[in-house]
C-alpha cells in the first residue's frame, strides 16, 4: 500500500485508508487546513473488550494524545490498558489506607461489578514486591455503589516505617488488574494521598487521611488549582484544565504525584 505523493515535501492518505474507519489521521482539524501532528499515542480511552469496539476507540482521533515536538505527554505509556476481554470489571471510585495506632485501615469505593468473583488486598515494604495479605468477597448485587474495608492489625509492629497497599481485582474467569498504590507512613494519621483516576478527563478524586491544602501545579511551578480537602475521598473537578502533565500536592505530605490530564 503506497502513500499519495502531494509534493517533494508532503504525502496524503492511500484512498483505501479512511480516517474514522480503517486508520486515525493524527491532526487538528482547523478550518480547511488541519495541523497535523508528528508523535502520537493511543490514551486507552472508550470500550476494549472486543475487536470491534477496539477498532472504534483506536480510529477515534481524540483517543490520541499528539504534538510536533517529542513531549512527555505523547511518548508516556497510559496505565491500566487492558484490552479484548480483560478490561477492568469495575469501576473503582476510591482506595485509602490510613494508619490509626499501628493498625492500617484500607477502605475502596467501586460501581459497576460486572463479573468480578473477589479482591485481594497486597502489602508491599518495598514498593516493588506485593504478597496477598487478605481476600475480600464482592458483594451480591452487581450494581451500585459498594464500600468495602480491611483491616492490617499491628501493621508496624515489626519496625517498617513505610508500607505500601495495591488492590488486586480478579474478575470470575480469573483475569484481573491492580488498583493505583497507596503508601502509608508510621506517623500516626499520615498517609501519602492518592489520586483516581490517572489520566482523567473532567474530575479525579484525592484521597487523604487527614484534612489540608491540595494543589495543582504545571510543569514550570505554577498553581492552577488550590483547594481544600478533607479526611477521605475529594471530588475535584478539573475540566477547566487543558491536557498535559501536572502535579498534585497536599501540603504537609511530602509526596508529589503526577496526573495526567486527558
Amino acid at each position: 500500500m503506497g502513500w499519495t505523493v502531494t509534493s517533494s515535501v508532503s504525502s496524503a492518505l492511500p484512498s483505501s485508508l479512511i480516517t474514522g474507519t480503517n486508520a486515525v489521521w493524527i491532526y487538528t482539524a482547523v478550518a480547511q487546513h488541519p495541523d497535523e501532528k508528528s508523535n502520537a499515542r493511543f490514551n486507552c480511552t472508550g470500550l476494549l473488550n472486543t475487536l470491534v469496539n477496539l477498532r472504534a476507540s483506536i480510529y477515534t482521533f481524540s483517543n490520541w494524545i499528539g504534538d510536533q515536538n517529542n513531549t512527555t505527554a505523547s511518548f508516556t505509556l497510559p496505565t491500566n490498558c487492558n484490552y479484548l476481554g480483560t478490561a477492568l470489571p469495575i469501576r473503582l471510585l476510591g482506595f485509602t489506607a490510613i494508619n490509626k495506632n499501628s493498625t492500617v485501615e484500607i477502605n475502596w469505593k467501586t460501581d459497576e461489578e460486572i463479573n468480578l468473583g473477589h479482591y485481594e488486598v497486597q502489602r508491599s515494604f518495598n514498593g516493588r514486591d506485593f504478597v496477598s495479605i487478605g481476600r475480600i468477597n464482592t458483594l451480591n448485587a452487581a450494581s451500585g455503589v459498594k464500600n468495602y474495608s480491611f483491616t492490617d492489625a499491628n501493621a508496624f509492629t515489626s519496625g517498617v516505617t513505610v508500607i505500601y497497599y495495591r488492590l488486586k481485582s480478579v474478575d470470575l474467569d480469573g483475569s484481573f488488574s491492580f488498583s493505583p498504590v497507596a503508601k502509608v507512613n508510621s506517623t500516626n494519621g499520615k498517609i501519602s494521598f492518592g489520586v483516581y483516576p490517572n489520566p482523567a478527563k473532567d474530575f479525579i478524586f484525592i484521597n487523604a487521611g487527614e484534612k489540608g491544602i491540595a494543589q495543582i501545579t504545571d510543569i514550570t511551578g505554577r498553581v492552577l488549582k488550590k483547594l481544600s480537602i478533607t479526611t477521605g475521598q475529594n471530588l475535584v473537578d478539573v475540566s477547566g484544565i487543558v491536557p498535559g502533565i501536572y502535579f498534585i500536592t497536599v501540603a504537609g505530605k511530602g509526596d508529589v504525584i503526577k496526573w495526567e490530564k486527558q
